[in-house]
């Protein structure tokens, strides 16, 4: 939402005319929860950001990552990356300060490539879809997401690339695995039904891990919502407010769930919509 006025200057006078305003539709990337925060309070101002981006070039880090640590929420990030000692706020007793600063050093001292203007990397058709399996038991057929996904804004051609881990275009940058596993053989020549794909649990509370994170260092860019463990990671817990890094779950309504667990097999295809289901 946008407003604004003009001010004329009229016979010796200035004439305020206005309030002036509109909405435009949301385009490209969906903020998260750490980013609404973030202009809600006018945090990360790029007044306030150049002397963080300016102290972490000196500190020896390139453009790039200097500008997306100096997106982080709170500033604790670049803090870390700058040798401070920082005590993250909202932990439970016994976190280890220490060793998740250690950590954030070592992968962002490789110098890895990222996006210069964005820190973390939100994909909601990768939300809906971890949230939909997780929703489903942990487990669901391509069939059966392929049944509900027009409700989630999921195109059918979505599945596949987001079961594979989607290589970056620059060697040097991490690559974004999937947020869920496949099931079994995956060819061409099967059937909808054929293929399937399970959650990816979290080794603490064994429930599915569903907060898809894509920021530097968290590996697999996935964290429980729960214990805030990092599958990829299960040795290192992360301070809460990496959970505000992840898009808001995605609401999966009941009907939903069971509209999905009664796909039938054969009456939803690959590359094909489901069928229209009769009325009365």
């Amino acid at each position: 939402h946008w407003r604004t006025h003009l001010l004329v200057p009229a016979d010796g006078r200035v004439l305020r005319l206005g309030p002036f305003g509109g909405r435009v539709p949301r385009r490209g990337r969906t903020l998260t929860p750490a980013e609404w925060q973030r202009l809600r309070t006018g945090a990360g101002r790029p007044a306030g950001r150049r002397g963080v981006i300016h102290a972490l070039g000196k500190a020896g880090f390139p453009e790039h990552l200097a500008r997306a640590a100096s997106l982080a929420p709170d500033g604790h990030l670049a803090r870390v990356l700058l040798g401070q000692d920082v005590e993250w706020p909202d932990v439970p007793a016994g976190f280890d300060h220490d060793r998740f600063n250690r950590h954030l050093r070592q992968q962002w001292g490789a110098h890895p490539g990222w996006a210069k203007g964005v820190y973390c990397q939100t994909n909601t058709k990768r939300q809906a879809l971890t949230d939909l399996v997780a929703a489903l038991g942990g487990f669901a057929r391509a069939d059966q997401l392929r049944a509900v996904f027009p409700d989630l804004g999921i195109k059918n051609a979505d599945l596949l690339p987001m079961t594979l881990t989607r290589r970056a275009r620059n060697p040097a940058t991490a690559d974004w695995p999937p947020s869920v596993e496949r099931v079994g053989q995956w060819s061409a020549a099967g059937k909808a039904h054929e293929h399937a794909v399970c959650s990816i649990l979290c080794p603490g509370c064994g429930q599915p891990a569903t907060a898809v994170v894509r920021v530097l260092e968290v590996p697999g860019a996935l964290l429980c919502r729960r214990c805030l463990i990092a599958p990829a990671r299960p040795d290192l817990r992360f301070p809460p407010i990496y959970a505000t890094l992840a898009l808001p779950p995605t609401a999966i309504a009941p009907a939903l769930v069971t509209r999905a667990l009664a796909t039938q097999i054969g009456t939803v295809t690959k590359g094909r919509k489901p069928r229209p289901r009769q009325s009365g």
